[in-house]
């Protein structure tokens, strides 16, 4: 009788220790489980909190087209992210509801560290309108041989003369390309030039890494929307010298120069009078020469720029990142927003 009590007390405490293993497994499992949806839940909130971002960033460019409707700059909202009346920042943390610590940011990486709200495409080179045919517009390709130059290829004409064949439909390439690996159409995103880069280096031991050596270089300067022209209010130093080098050698291509101005010297003057005062159209850019004695020579070459720039920008790319006070989960969305022809979204990626 005694063994049989042993007997039960043991299998007892076996069931006993077997239903508290799977007691604690499942604790464990449903712990798991809800933490998985507390995480989706926030995942779902910081996303549509940066689509938030991205509607309202959308809302102001749309104000902004009516409010200036011939130029922008540095100066309009849609890079300040301040509102001009309160001196409010638009655009940082902004809060679905008051306390509730949902919030989303709008702005991009700019100069160092620097960040604007949005930023205009228009202010780079269009790597698609630059691959054009020599005949009618050599002044496309001078740019961009200058802007591989600028970053350092040696052979910057090679690269350049690789690049149209590679996009250029018109060109036949089946005795230079019989892997057939040439797109000959534009590229879709500026990550396109990659592969380029990669089949110009294939020589060397590293292809790869020099091309995204050169790819990092220019990748900030380069762009596949717009309609080609430069948006003279917000382009860079480095782009600024790049097309007046190019209008430069252009001038001298053709005889309207034969003695070379000093390139330096306008770019600084062209980024001097923009800080305070942008340039609203072509003649404002060319009434510059007179207070600033210009020589006949600079003054070709800015009537020569003033073929290839533009005064106001219609493609932003927007960076909206949404995320909830005490979280850990963020997410971000970038966009490319075209007001022209018609208002659109023309690029989407989320993190």
């Amino acid at each position: 009788m005694q063994n049989k009590k042993g007997s039960i007390l043991l299998i007892s405490s076996w069931v006993l220790l077997i239903l508290v293993i799977l007691a604690v497994s499942l604790g464990h499992r449903s712990s798991i489980a809800l933490r998985l949806c507390v995480y989706q839940r926030d995942s779902l909130k910081a996303s549509y909190l940066a689509k938030a971002g991205i509607n309202q960033a959308i809302q102001q460019l749309k104000e902004d087209a009516s409010a200036s409707p011939f130029y922008n700059s540095f100066k309009s909202i849609w890079s300040t992210g301040v509102d001009p009346l309160t001196s409010e920042p638009l655009f940082e943390n902004v809060e679905i509801r008051d306390g509730s610590g949902e919030k989303f940011t709008v702005h991009y990486p700019y100069d160092d560290k620097k960040y604007l709200c949005m930023m205009d495409e228009e202010r780079k080179i269009n790597i698609n309108k630059a691959v054009a045919d020599p005949i009618s517009q050599p002044l496309g390709q001078l740019i961009l041989t200058k802007l591989f130059y600028f970053a350092g290829v040696t052979d910057a004409d090679g690269l350049k003369n690789l690049v149209i064949k590679w996009i250029n439909p018109a060109i036949n390439n089946k005795d230079e390309d019989p892997g057939q690996i040439f797109k000959n159409s534009d590229l879709e995103t500026v990550q396109e030039l990659l592969p380029i880069l990669e089949f110009f280096y294939k020589d060397e031991n590293s292809p790869s890494l020099k091309a995204k050596e050169i790819y990092e270089k220019i990748k900030d300067l380069i762009t596949v929307y717009g309609d080609g022209r430069v948006n003279i209010n917000t382009a860079s130093e480095e782009i600024l010298g790049i097309l007046i080098n190019s209008c430069i050698d252009e001038c001298i291509n053709n005889g309207a120069i034969t003695v070379r101005p000093d390139s330096q010297n306008l770019v600084n003057l062209i980024s001097t009078i923009r800080k305070d005062t942008p340039f609203e159209n072509s003649g404002a850019l060319s009434s510059v020469s007179v207070p600033n004695n210009l020589s006949s020579e600079e003054k070709n070459v800015l009537n020569k720029l003033t073929e290839i720039i533009t005064f106001k920008s219609n493609n932003f790319r927007i960076n909206s990142t949404g995320e909830i006070t005490g979280k850990t989960i963020s997410k971000t969305i970038t966009c490319v927003f075209s007001r022209s022809p018609v208002n659109k979204i023309i690029y989407w990626h989320e993190n």
